[in-house]
């Protein structure tokens, strides 16, 4: 559970309560990352191209959501990650 981007208890799904800061650890050491790419309910957020990559949500919203990354290399390769919180 967070509360204002605090992490104070851990539980089996994230909660969040207030604002968040979403981070990112991408790497790729043959090309390199060209950017991450933020959704959030399969819409698109934030495209941050300068580590460190991180998107600060402040929408108000409740119920379930998805939050996705998706990290591209130089070359046009792309790794995603996904959480429900």
């Amino acid at each position: 559970m967070y509360l204002n981007n605090k992490r104070i208890i851990p539980f089996f799904i994230p909660i969040i309560v207030g604002n968040i800061e979403i981070k990112v650890n991408a790497s790729d050491f043959s090309s390199g990352i060209d950017c991450v790419n933020f959704y959030i309910d399969g819409e698109f957020q934030f495209n941050d191209l300068m580590e460190p990559y991180r998107l600060q949500w402040n929408e108000k919203s409740f119920g379930n959501h998805m939050i996705k990354v998706v990290a591209d290399d130089e070359v046009g390769y792309f790794e995603s990650n996904e959480i429900k919180v």
